[in-house]
């Protein structure tokens, strides 16, 4: 009977969207153009500890919220489950990578609070908080990476910014929000990607005033496909649903 359960477990871990763990390498990648055979191997341990573990777990919440009406024995059990391994990623991050636990636990807190309450009392709300969770992995990169916070900051709010499009455009795929509300956000983003882009070009920082400008466009021609091309613009949900 366990064995069932555990197999059950492991489905709504959906273990495939540890491919956002790309997020964590980007974040890696810009902070530090090289890697050593350590260092490699701290990312593989990283990537089982946080992805598999921790966020596998944060998934089966988030299947569990979604489905109450599961026997409460069921709920239960599964909910040991969660608690069992985030705490084993927790304890396993603590000993490989102490300086990543305040970005974890906050990923870890968002998700929670975004499973157990925003998008059951509001999408839009619920959109704008957990847009934040990409910037976070990037940042993640960055910790271990060893590199300053302060250098990164354009790309991780460009990179918020274009979530929150995104994420809109998948809940209006899935008819959880409005075309009104998507414009209202969709608009919002772009206008202060515009404006993050004027003030870098007067501060002259061309290299923050190019990722603006790169995350504008990909937000506005991702939405002039999705509107124009229903297949296309189906790829694309699908592909940011692995986020």
């Amino acid at each position: 009977m366990l064995q069932k359960y555990l197999i059950q477990y492991f489905r709504m871990a959906r273990l495939y969207k540890t491919f956002n763990f790309l997020f964590v390498v980007l974040g890696y990648g810009i902070a530090s153009m090289t890697i050593s055979v350590v260092m490699f191997g701290r990312l593989v341990l990283f990537y089982f500890l946080f992805a598999v573990f921790i966020y596998g777990a944060l998934y089966v919440f988030n299947s569990i919220e979604d489905n109450l009406d599961i026997e409460a024995k069921i709920y239960n059990l599964q909910f040991r489950f969660v608690i069992i391994s985030i705490s084993f990623g927790i304890i396993g991050l603590y000993l490989l990578s102490p300086e990543t636990l305040p970005v974890v636990g906050t990923l870890i807190l968002l998700n929670i609070i975004y499973s157990k309450f925003l998008k059951k009392m509001s999408v839009p709300l619920a959109i704008i908080i957990i847009a934040s969770t990409g910037s976070l992995k990037i940042l993640l990169g960055v910790i271990l990476a060893g590199g300053s916070f302060a250098l990164f900051v354009p790309l991780l709010v460009c990179n918020y910014l274009s979530s929150v499009c995104f994420h809109s455009l998948r809940n209006h795929f899935k008819g959880a929000l409005s075309i009104a509300v998507l414009k209202v956000l969709y608009v919002c983003s772009i206008t202060a990607l515009m404006f993050l882009t004027f003030y870098y070009s007067t501060t002259g920082s061309l290299i923050d005033m190019y990722i603006c400008i790169f995350y504008m466009l990909f937000c506005v021609i991702s939405l002039s496909v999705f509107v124009k091309n229903n297949i296309i613009g189906s790829a694309i949900i699908n592909f940011m649903h692995l986020r």
